[in-house]
Formats: structure tokens, sequence, C-alpha cells
């Protein structure tokens, strides 16, 4: 009688196929949701980059237009134009330029050339309009109908992956103190 050779510990081939290919589909399962998390992260990397760059731009305007001079206000097709405060007294220009960027121009005090910063870009519309002391809103200024006290300037913006977007700034009625 032969005797029964003894079977030796491990796993037979099929047993070694089946895991592996368990582990093949939890490293691609792993790798997928890795990729997805990391192109989420760059994307909202960059609304938030967008975001900031806007919210610094629009920090420049609101203390550029509390600090200009009262009845240096000027509102029409370019841009707003005004003169701010200090003793270097410059001149400021807001436009959006045909790339969809607020500009910002900056003439006088010491200066010898105009000197045009970018606040922000990805603007798809940028509409001023100036609050009179009679509550009327004006998209030119200062008024046809004659002299008129500015009490606030409101910018709207459209951009492009945002919405719309406003900021009032209330104007001063006296001109700031240095």
């Amino acid at each position: 009688m032969t005797q029964p050779v003894p079977r030796s510990a491990g796993f037979s081939l099929i047993e070694m196929l089946v895991a592996l290919a368990i582990f093949a589909l939890v490293g691609v399962a792993g790798l997928t949701l890795l990729d997805t998390v990391l192109r989420s992260n760059r994307v909202t990397d960059g609304r938030l980059d967008a975001i900031s760059a806007l919210d610094r731009g629009l920090m420049v305007v609101t203390r550029d237009l509390t600090t200009s001079v009262p009845g240096t206000l000027v509102l029409d097709a370019s841009g707003l134009s005004f003169e701010r405060a200090g003793e270097d007294r410059l001149s400021l220009t807001l436009i959006r330029d045909k790339t969809g960027a607020m500009l910002r121009q900056i003439t006088g005090g010491d200066l010898p050339d105009m000197v045009e910063q970018t606040l922000f870009g990805g603007i798809e519309a940028a509409d001023w309009q100036i609050l009179d002391a009679q509550k009327q809103w004006h998209n030119t200024w200062p008024p046809a109908s004659g002299p008129a006290r500015a009490l606030a300037a409101e910018l709207t913006l459209t951009v492009e992956a945002s919405g719309i977007l406003r900021r009032l700034v209330e104007l001063p009625l006296l001109a700031p103190t240095q």
C-alpha cells in the first residue's frame, strides 16, 4: 500500500489569481480616488486665487474712492476718474480694458509718466453708477442738469466664473484730512 503524500501548506494557483485580481481592483480604485482629489484641489486653488485677486483689487478701489477729493469725480464711457487726496494729489482712472481686466491708471504727483496697474481680470462687464444727494443714480457724472454732490459710487461687475458682484462705496463729503 502506498502512503499518501503529505500535502504541502500553501495556496493553489487559482487562489493566488483571485487574490491578485482583488488587490489590483483595490489599487485601481485607490488611484482613481487620489486622481479625483488632486484634480478638484487644482480647480479649487485656481478659483481661490481668482477670488483673492478680485478681493485685493476691490479693496484698492474702495480705498481710492474713500480718499477721493469731492468734486473731482468724472464718470463717462471711458471709466471713472477722480483725484485722490494726499500730499502727492494723484489722479486715478478706473477702466475695464478689452481683455476683461480692471485697470487703475495713475498720473500726477511725482510720477513722470502714467502708471498702469492691473487690479484683476476675468471681467465680462463693469458698470459704474453714482448716487447723488437726491438719491438718484447716474451713469455719467457730473450730471448734465448741473452741479450735484456725489454720495456713493457703485461698481457692478459681471465676473466670468462667479456671476454678478456689486461694490458700493460711500464717497467723502469733505476733503479727507492729511
